[in-house]
């Protein structure tokens, strides 16, 4: 009784002229073999990665910084207040200084801040009633993984009212907004700000729209999206009340390093490769099998030893 103990494949070697038909197809599969895979790869529109994505959470903290505006029903019944000494004195008697409260929460001790809590109560005088509010809140906002970037961020709530309020309350999200890819080969830090006191010299110059379209031609900047509630009714103060939500995945698109490209290039190419590869391959076995173009056949095997043989006499 006999068992396999080992196997040991035997190759067939096909062989012809130089300047034969097998020869120039075997050289035009091997080129195709190479080209193939880099022009599929190519023309799938995801060869060359081009910009990536990943998410982090920022690092928010509030500034206490802040420019609040209150109208009421009269064009000329409005009042301001700031934290700038400078926007404060250009006020005027239109200044109104409100109780300030401030709260940052890190809900899952983490060491980033997820929620910041603003509340503003101004006092009122007998009559005034609000109908419009507006107001800028300015935080220190930073990522920091594979993007570094610093800069002013700003939320920015605007509500308007047909009956009188007692209070406006809003919570959101502060997302990033950019115009473009980040880079990710340098950090980036943006010194602009949102209030210049500089670039104010009189009380007109303190415009709302101005400010915010100064603050929205920026490439890199915050959007506040919120959800205002507006509470009907008359009373001796008005309160505004800001929930800022820092989220905790926010995408961030971003230019890829040079490894980066290279890499994710070469697996398309090597996806491509491999399919191509072997329909090439079965391929030319059947063509060189069955002589649909003529060659001879060599049959490779494993090269025998003579073995020693003891005789005895």
């Amino acid at each position: 009784m006999s068992i396999t103990l080992f196997r040991e494949p035997l190759c067939k070697s096909y062989h012809n002229g130089v300047c034969s038909t097998a020869f120039f197809f075997r050289a035009l599969c091997i080129i195709l073999m190479w080209v193939l895979p880099f022009v599929a790869a190519y023309i799938s529109r995801s060869f060359w990665f081009k910009e990536g994505v990943y998410r982090e959470q920022p690092m928010v903290v509030f500034k206490n910084q802040a420019f609040i505006m209150l109208e009421g029903n009269n064009p000329d019944d409005h009042f301001f207040w700031s934290t700038s000494p400078k926007l404060n004195q250009l006020i005027g008697p239109k200044l109104r200084i409100p109780l300030i409260k401030s709260s940052q929460i890190d809900t899952n001790n983490d060491g980033i801040y997820d929620l910041i809590n603003i509340t503003a109560t101004f006092p009122l005088e007998s009559g005034e009633k609000i109908y419009h509010a507006k107001s800028f809140f300015m935080f220190d906002y930073s990522i920091r993984e594979r993007v570094q970037l610093r800069m002013e961020g700003m939320a920015y709530m605007d509500y308007v009212s047909s009956n009188p309020g007692t209070s406006l309350w809003s919570m959101g999200q502060l997302n990033l907004k950019a115009n473009f890819p980040l880079s990710t080969h340098y950090p980036m830090l943006l010194t602009d700000t949102f209030l210049d006191e500089n670039s104010f010299t009189h009380l007109e110059d303190i415009s709302f729209p101005t400010l915010m379209q100064n603050y929205q031609t920026r490439n890199i900047s915050t959007e506040f999206i919120s959800y205002p509630q507006w509470t009907a009714g008359v009373s001796n103060t008005f309160q505004l009340k800001v929930i800022v939500q820092i989220p905790s995945n926010q995408q961030i698109v971003y230019l890829p390093t040079i490894p980066e490209v290279l890499k994710f290039a070469w697996i398309q190419y090597l996806a491509a490769f491999i399919f191509i590869y072997s329909l090439l391959h079965y391929f030319q076995t059947w063509v060189f099998r069955y002589q649909i173009l003529p060659s001879s056949v060599v049959l490779d095997g494993p090269r025998l030893h003579p073995t020693k043989q003891n005789k005895n006499y």
